[in-house]
């Protein structure tokens, strides 16, 4: 999967960065507001990591940026804050935010994040011999 953080403390965005390319996933980074829209198009993520205090504007013109690019929410948006504003999450819920990330964020809350992330896996389920129908077999 293509992740996308937008985090100004570079000790946070540096652990979470490792912690998504340690389990494989392609990660673009950005520090500010600005330098994350512009990621938005050559990246195309996945999943996109978003602090809402940042220099030279917020992550909600991020969020907002995401929704018109991508309105059929083909990225998954999550918030990284300090703050609980109940507003603004409502809010940010409407532009398709799926989950937040309270400050400090704690590994576990990562591998949590990484399972509601991954797409389920496909089980494939063999036939049994009665279960197959050959072109010749009248049904």
């Amino acid at each position: 999967m293509k992740v996308l953080i937008v985090e100004d403390h570079i000790e946070v965005l540096d652990c979470i960065r490792s912690y998504f390319v340690d389990h494989g996933h392609e990660v673009a980074t950005a520090t500010t507001a600005p330098d994350g829209i512009a990621l938005l198009g050559s990246f195309s993520p996945d999943f996109a990591l978003i602090d809402l205090r940042l220099p030279k504007g917020n992550g909600q013109m991020i969020i907002q940026d995401i929704a018109r690019r991508r309105p059929d929410c083909q990225t998954k948006m999550i918030v990284i804050t300090a703050d609980d504003n109940l507003e603004l999450r409502r809010d940010l819920k409407n532009y398709g935010v799926m989950e937040y990330l309270f400050k400090p964020i704690t590994v576990r809350e990562l591998d949590d994040l990484l399972t509601v992330m991954s797409p389920p896996p496909v089980l494939e389920v063999e036939e049994t011999p009665e279960q197959k129908i050959s072109e010749n077999d009248e049904v």
